[in-house]
């Protein structure tokens, strides 16, 4: 009984609190702003990193707003190998005014791709060959077979054992049952509450 008042009370009070969330005094506060209010910051517009022109002569001489990855992209280099070649602790830090080598040093390991092998060609498949006769056998299970199969010499048939007697079972005293009431029980009854239903 303490259970169901005490559910009850718990779903109440849930109710009540729900209820007194939707409930406001008014509307709530809408602040509108005009763009008069509004002091817009009037960057110049960034501007564009120079295209860099392909080095003749093997130096490109660093300006600003230069990476030494578009240095190596607009002269078809890798930006490790210029890092390298000119012995930069970091590909990240380049200065204006600096003056980068695009060539590899005199008795540098230059890395090229493969243009001397063929490109690979269209070969038409060929027909797997067909196998016309089986390859297995179906055999009976047996130890000769067995030992055919598995290479091994067929196992001498064991000796027969002569036959024990069967001991009988041991009887089981006989199971008492309880008698069955002859009315079902009276229902249950039960106070409908937190959870609870009601038997009839």
């Amino acid at each position: 009984m303490r259970q169901a008042v005490g559910c009850r009370a718990a779903w109440l009070g849930l109710m009540l609190l729900g209820l007194a969330g939707c409930m406001s005094p008014g509307m709530a506060p809408v602040d509108e702003r005009s763009p008069a209010h509004r002091t817009v910051k009037s960057e110049g517009a960034r501007p564009a990193t120079p295209q860099i022109a392909p080095s003749t002569n093997g130096l490109h001489t660093v300006q600003r707003g230069d990476t030494l990855y578009a240095i190596a992209f607009a002269n078809g280099l890798d930006y490790r190998e210029i890092a390298i070649w000119n012995q930069l602790e970091s590909a990240d830090r380049i200065l204006v005014g600096q003056v980068l080598r695009l060539t590899p040093p005199a008795g540098a390991v230059e890395i090229k791709p493969l243009d001397d092998e063929p490109a690979p060609s269209a070969r038409p498949l060929t027909d797997p060959p067909v196998l016309r006769e089986p390859q297995a056998q179906l055999l009976t299970y047996s130890d000769a077979n067995w030992a055919q199969v598995s290479g091994a010499r067929p196992a001498t048939p064991p000796a027969p054992v002569a036959a024990s007697p069967i001991p009988a079972p041991l009887s089981r005293p006989p199971r008492h049952r309880r008698p069955r009431p002859r009315h079902p029980p009276p229902a249950r009854r039960s106070t409908p509450g937190c959870g609870q239903w009601t038997v009839r």
